[in-house]
């Protein structure tokens, strides 16, 4: 009986070997590929959750005032695909000159940290050019 058993088994292999499906071959490359895809998706995700993970540089809304960014600056900063916006700071040593005419300090706004100058005594206009007689 245990031969006609296994004969039986002999023969099946032989008249179905093409049955199981054998995967395709995939190369390592393609894999971490794939893996790679997805984990930049899954950071895509989580980018404005409100929520700094490790591998994002920012993650917030709006505006803040670029000197959370460096002390040194002064301005609007922004926070866009998680990653710092700084494109409105200007250097708070050189604000003075460049804004103000150095006829002025420079400020930030409360709401939207847009610089502005509150000028020397005797000095007026945005950029406190316009001398007051």
């Amino acid at each position: 009986m245990k031969n006609i058993q296994f004969i039986v088994l002999i023969l099946f292999f032989c008249v179905f070997p093409g049955c199981a499906d054998v995967p395709d071959e995939t190369g390592i490359e393609d894999i971490i590929d794939e893996i790679e895809t997805e984990i930049e998706q899954e950071k895509e995700d989580l980018c404005r959750n409100g929520f700094k993970d490790e591998w994002e540089e920012c993650d917030f809304f709006n505006f803040i005032s670029c000197s959370e960014y460096d002390e040194t600056l002064i301005g609007p900063a922004s926070c866009e695909e998680c990653k710092w916006v700084v494109s409105g700071c200007d250097d708070l040593d050189s604000c003075r000159d460049e804004h103000c005419s150095g006829k002025g300090t420079c400020k930030e706004s409360y709401l939207f940290h847009d610089i502005y100058c509150d000028c020397d005594e005797g000095y007026d206009g945005a950029d406190c050019s316009e001398e007051i007689k």
